[in-house]
Order: structure tokens, then sequence, then C-alpha cells
């Protein structure tokens, strides 16, 4: 199946803390614990990036299920595992983490049946 590889890429892509590890902290934080000042700011900026993010996934789904419950139970749980990967990366060795990332790939993909 095509579009699950092209899904895989995307997981893999997204989850490759290794790339640029500076910057995915600098996002982290400031999404996790922005100044008060820009808090709701940053959240609406979130909200916008994930909107983009879901209409690019939802395309990505719709060669593998037209069922929108499972499309919207994926992309909330790609995303739980990308905010748990962005923390598991920075507390187990590189080997560890790729089975957990892995094992996350897996779990997706049984969504989808």
């Amino acid at each position: 199946m095509r579009q699950l590889e092209y899904l895989k890429a995307f997981f893999y892509a997204a989850t490759d803390f290794e790339r640029d590890p500076e910057v995915r902290r600098f996002f982290q934080r400031s999404i996790y614990y922005p100044p008060v000042s820009l808090k709701d700011k940053m959240k609406e900026e979130l909200a916008r990036y994930e909107t983009q993010a879901f209409e690019k996934i939802a395309v990505l789904l719709d060669e593998v299920t037209h069922d929108e419950a499972k499309k919207t139970r994926w992309i909330r749980v790609f995303y739980a595992f990308l905010d748990g990967l962005g923390v598991e990366h920075e507390l187990y060795d590189l080997e560890e983490f790729e089975k957990r990332r892995k094992s996350a790939f897996e779990a997706l993909v049984l969504l989808l049946n």
C-alpha cells in the first residue's frame, strides 16, 4: 500500500528529533511554556499549524480509508505520539527511542484497520 508508505515517511520525518534538536527544543518551550504575554497568540498559531497539517495528513488518509472517524482518530493519536515521542527522545538512548517510535507507528497502522 503506497499511501501507507507515505504516512510512514511523514510520521518518521515528524519524529526525526535528531535532525535539528535546538529548533525542536525552542518550539517545545514556546508551545509548552510560552511567556504569558504570548500564550494566546501561540495557541492561535498552533491551531492554525495543526489545521494545515490535518489537511495534508487527511489527503494521505483518504487513500487508505474514507471513514472520517478513523481519520480523525488517527490524526489525534498521531499528535499524541508526536508529543510523547518528543519527550521520550530526551529520556531514552537512541536505540530505545527507535523501538518506541517503531511501536508507535505500528499502533497507528492498526487504527486504520
